[in-house]
């Protein structure tokens, strides 16, 4: 019918190379019966607008993951020693992420469905050698003259030269919990949920030496 002049067939098509389980065919099989049976092929008289090919909510799902970007986290600490950036031991180093965000939305829509992926900011992991994990519920609280508290905070213990090194090696890590919904619809929780990198600052640790010689 390509050259009928009175309109045209549309049907779908299937290719097996796309099956995601290329061990298990009959269950493409299955598919595509069940596909052909609910989008039958259709005829459209000329002048008049071809049927859009039904897209599947759980692809564009895909298609929004792709394009979910998470940001690197930009870590920043405080005490800063003038001249090698670094803190003291035993001293409550505060650390937090500049310009952290809360909620990253990726929105795909083809074929007449639509799917939304949203990933909400959860806080983030501090790691140093030889010191406790520290897990913070947020992305912690800048320093300022006038701040008193923070929401993430980390003492090392021991100096930098301990560790055979100039800094010491502090590894932070972001956490990320991610939803979809499907034509408005929530669809819940992601699978895999998002693994984002760890980046490293090199901290110098260092001591200071105090001599007490009594009172009086």
């Amino acid at each position: 019918y390509k050259d009928d002049v009175t309109g045209h067939w549309y049907g779908g098509e299937c290719t097996s190379g796309n099956w995601p389980d290329q061990n298990n065919m009959p269950a493409f099989f299955t598919f595509t019966n069940q596909f052909f049976d609910t989008h039958p092929s259709v005829f459209v008289p000329a002048a008049q607008t071809p049927p859009v090919p039904p897209v599947p909510p759980v692809l564009l799902r895909e298609v929004a993951i792709k394009n979910l970007t998470l940001p690197d986290p930009k870590l920043d600490w405080n005490p800063k020693r003038l001249g090698n950036q670094g803190t003291l031991v035993n001293l409550d180093t505060w650390f937090w992420l500049d310009e952290a965000p809360t909620t990253l939305s990726v929105h795909a829509a083809a074929g007449g469905s639509e799917a939304s992926v949203t990933a909400i900011f959860g806080g983030m992991d501090i790691t140093a050698p030889g010191e406790e994990p520290l897990s913070c519920a947020g992305p912690g609280t800048p320093y300022t003259p006038t701040a008193h508290t923070t929401t993430c905070a980390l003492a090392v213990s021991q100096a930098s030269v301990a560790l055979g090194a100039v800094a010491t090696p502090v590894t932070v890590k972001s956490r990320w919990t991610a939803t979809w919904s499907a034509n408005g619809v929530d669809q819940g929780l992601i699978t895999p949920q998002p693994n984002p990198d760890a980046i490293i600052a090199n901290i110098p640790v260092d001591e200071v030496q105090t001599l007490v010689t009594g009172t009086g």
